[in-house]
């Protein structure tokens, strides 16, 4: 999921609460200098990811107590409504960004499966069967493409972008009908790793835009089921409304990227892996597992009909649905974390986050030495830390520090 990353300074300000080692924490800034300075601090508090929209542990809680889906998304998204949204227009989602090489080969799911079929712009098609391997590199703005069949390698042709269909896909060009998968890697060495698999759509290889010696690998998925299908977002053994509740973020959080197609990875989003660091989209492994089932029959749960979905509505428009893990049991109004206000993203209850059963309910420790915090505050040294400037969340907002050294001894970040 979408997770802007926080300056290093700023997170000290997500700690709940502080113990200062020796006696240094209870000190005022007027007699910091004749004071000794601790070795160490230890830090405690609860939550995981930037707390803003819907905790995803607060959303299994809730769905733990016989919430509904919408009831969920509701309470984590003030004000927003569920509402039916065409969904079935296909979302641009990068595979891989800015890598030096792409490699693709098909794979059979069904008997006679296997085959693609690769086009580079401006020249005929290329069918490849079962085993053959195409490879994409970049340079001065073009890809070129080769295939290697049975151990021989042709070129197939250079031109500024290349597209791959591959069998039993909505759109397989002559690839045929046979269920297949696109394993996307960039080497012929990572094949046989998991992951990176691709059931549906098609797959878009093109130059990098302020990289024109780098690869772009996008995936053109349909939202209505095959984009979702895919999100890997939390665990399928969670009961159905929370996944349902996830789903309904993950289809909202599509629709309203959709409209855009971002320069930097020529995509609407990526699959979380950067630059954008969108939702969590790994392709085929999500719905294959063994629990897959019950992820297909919740994406099947939000569909109101063929053409659309339940969607999180606020002023009639799907919303950027962010979420995150767990929260210290209350989530982040949008401004208090990254500026500028969005009506649903004020900040809710979310006492389910602090069940012992999540992860982040309460964390160990964290032992930081003197020269860590110093470094964090761009202070020489750290006697005393003031976190008593809060959100309306509760969470700390900013933290200052004092060193030992006079006058300029007292740091914000």
């Amino acid at each position: 999921m979408h997770r802007p990353k926080l300056a290093r300074r700023s997170v000290l300000a997500l700690l709940i609460s502080l113990i200062a080692g020796l006696l240094a924490a209870g000190v005022s800034p007027a007699r910091a200098a004749t004071v000794s300075v601790p070795a160490s601090f230890t830090f405690s508090g609860a939550g995981y990811g930037h707390g803003v929209g819907m905790s995803q542990y607060g959303a299994r809680g809730m769905a733990r107590e016989g919430y509904t889906a919408e009831q969920i998304v509701t309470h984590y998204y003030a004000g927003t409504t569920v509402s039916p949204v065409a969904d079935t227009a296909d979302i641009a989602v990068n595979l891989l960004h800015r890598a030096a090489r792409v490699t693709v080969r098909a794979e059979a799911l069904a008997t006679g499966g296997g085959a693609m079929v690769v086009t580079v712009r401006g020249l005929a098609p290329s069918a490849g069967l079962a085993g053959d391997v195409f490879s994409f590199v970049a340079s001065n703005k073009l890809v070129t493409v080769t295939k290697t069949s049975n151990g021989v390698t042709t070129t197939v042709g250079t031109g500024s972008w290349a597209t791959v269909n591959w069998s039993g896909t909505r759109v397989p060009l002559t690839a045929g009908s046979a269920a297949s998968l696109l394993n996307v890697t960039t080497s012929t060495a990572q094949f046989a790793n998991s992951g990176h698999r691709y059931r549906y759509g098609s797959l878009k290889v093109q130059p990098t835009t302020a990289s024109p010696d780098t690869l772009e690998a996008v995936n053109y998925v349909r939202v209505h089921d095959e984009y979702l299908l895919g999100i890997a977002e939390v665990s399928s053994s969670w009961p159905a409304a929370a996944m349902q509740a996830q789903i309904l973020a993950s289809r909202s959080y599509a629709l309203n990227h959709i409209t855009s197609l971002r320069s930097a990875c020529l995509c609407n989003v990526d699959d979380g892996g950067g630059p954008y660091y969108d939702q969590t989209f790994a392709g085929w492994i999500k719905e294959a597992d063994a629990w897959g089932k019950f992820w297909r029959a919740a994406v099947a749960a939000t569909a109101v009909t063929p053409t659309t979905g339940e969607t999180i509505l606020a002023a009639g428009k799907p919303i950027a649905a962010f979420y995150f893990s767990a929260s210290g049991g209350q989530t982040q109004a949008s401004q208090d974390v990254w500026g500028g206000t969005l009506s649903y993203a004020a900040s809710v209850d979310d006492h389910w986050s602090l069940d012992p059963s999540v992860p982040w309910s309460k964390w160990i420790p964290r032992l930081r030495t003197q020269a860590q915090v110093a470094a964090a505050f761009g202070l020489s040294d750290v006697v005393r830390i003031d976190l008593t400037s809060r959100c309306v969340s509760g969470a700390v907002k900013s933290a200052t520090a004092w060193s030992s050294s006079a006058p300029h001894n007292r740091r914000t970040g």
